[in-house]
């Protein structure tokens, strides 16, 4: 399968095919990074001098996914409860 070739997306693709060696190679050479920047490199989000600015950050990420859990909420209630019977009603007029 070529990687400029467009799939059929009703088509499963194989799991030997999406986590070939080289793929999963490739996942390790990054967590390995990660793992070995994490480890070496010097940490400073603690420090007095970059506390606000962390916690600010983590205050508007907060802030973000909590609008984000507000919406995935609005729109199960709407699809369990409001759609049904909107469907219902479009399907008396025909």
């Amino acid at each position: 399968m070529s990687a400029f070739e467009i799939d059929d997306p009703s088509k499963p693709v194989p799991k030997w095919e999406k986590w070939s060696p080289g793929v999963l190679f490739k996942l390790f050479l990054y967590f390995a990074f990660c793992f070995i920047a994490l480890d070496t490199l010097p940490n400073s989000m603690w420090d007095p001098e970059s506390r606000r600015i962390t916690v600010l950050i983590g205050t508007l990420g907060i802030w973000r996914f909590s609008w984000w859990f507000t919406h995935a909420v609005r729109a199960r209630i709407y699809a369990a409860r409001v759609y049904p019977r909107l469907r219902e009603r479009a399907e008396e007029c025909w």
